[in-house]
Formats: C-alpha cells, sequence, structure tokens
C-alpha cells in the first residue's frame, strides 16, 4: 500500500506533491498523538527494564498484597506529579524508582507521572491547578514520597501491606 502511494504522489506535479506529503505527514503525526496510538500494557515499559541496576533490581520486587483501608476521600482540588527522567537518573535512585513504577499508580487518577529524558526527579503539588510546592525527591524513599502525598491530602486508592507500613510509621 505504502507503495502505491509513493508511485500516485511522485507522478503528480510538485506543488501537489508538496501538499501531499505534508498531508501525510501531519495525519501520520496526529495519529501517534491521538488515543489512536501504540499503547502500553505494562506500567513499565521493556526498554526501560535493563540488569543494570544488578541482580535484585528495583523492579524484579514483588508487590504485596491489597487490602482496603479507609483513608477518607482525597481533597478536592490537590494534585501531584512527578517529573523524572526514566533512565540514568532514576537508576541511581532505587528507592525512587520503586514508588514510581509500583506505588505511584495506587494515587491515580490525583498523581501523574511525567518522563522527561534528562530531568531530576521533582514531586510538584498544586492545588487547584495552581503549584504550591516543588520538592526534590533525590533525598527521598519511597515511604517519605507516600508520606507527602498523604499529608498534602492525596491519598491512595488501594493500600498495599508496603503502603500500611509507610502509613503507620507516619502515625508513630
Amino acid at each position: 500500500m505504502t507503495l502505491r502511494i509513493t508511485r500516485g504522489i511522485t507522478s503528480l506535479p510538485k506543488r501537489v506533491r508538496v501538499i501531499a506529503v505534508t498531508f501525510l505527514a501531519l495525519m501520520a503525526l496526529l495519529t501517534l498523538m491521538s488515543d489512536g496510538g501504540p499503547r502500553e500494557t505494562d506500567a513499565t515499559p521493556e526498554s526501560l527494564k535493563s540488569a543494570s541496576a544488578g541482580e535484585h533490581a528495583v523492579d524484579d520486587v514483588p508487590l504485596a498484597p491489597k487490602s482496603r483501608l479507609d483513608l477518607g476521600a482525597s481533597e478536592e482540588g490537590k494534585t501531584a506529579t512527578i517529573v523524572t527522567c526514566p533512565r540514568c537518573r532514576l537508576n541511581s535512585l532505587p528507592l525512587v524508582k520503586k514508588f514510581v513504577y509500583h506505588h505511584a499508580k495506587l494515587f491515580e487518577p490525583r498523581l501523574k507521572v511525567d518522563f522527561i529524558l534528562g530531568e531530576d526527579p521533582v514531586l510538584h503539588l498544586y492545588d487547584h491547578g495552581k503549584e504550591v510546592e516543588e520538592v526534590p525527591l533525590a533525598k527521598f524513599d519511597w515511604k517519605q514520597i507516600m508520606r507527602k502525598l498523604v499529608e498534602f491530602g492525596i491519598k491512595p486508592i488501594d493500600v498495599t501491606e508496603d503502603v500500611r507500613e509507610a502509613l503507620e510509621m507516619q502515625d508513630e
């Protein structure tokens, strides 16, 4: 099919060819940007999983069984975003990486993770769309990140034993 389109375009006058190629490029771009693009079924893309972290990489840590715990509803208008590089910087912080890949999904839809190459891990806290705090995560572990979100008013939907442990430590 691509060969037929290419042959059809090359037989057109130059001005029409430019318009046709531009149109096809825009259509391809829109397809990739829309919901019709390829989707990841795994929370951790295969390209990000590596053995570089050693035999006992954080990716291999099994999740504890889920249980229900009523922490109350998240406060209205409170949202958060974690901006981080998915590669070297995040791999050098295994406890932050554990939160990003294993626990962040428990805080959805109020917590969003944006992967931007070269960015240090930073937690942005918003109240009604206005940024109220920016927290560098380099010195945090996954429990401290979880506590920070709960203190801010963003509660997890499901609670694993790990989450329960992190939140119980907060009460002490």
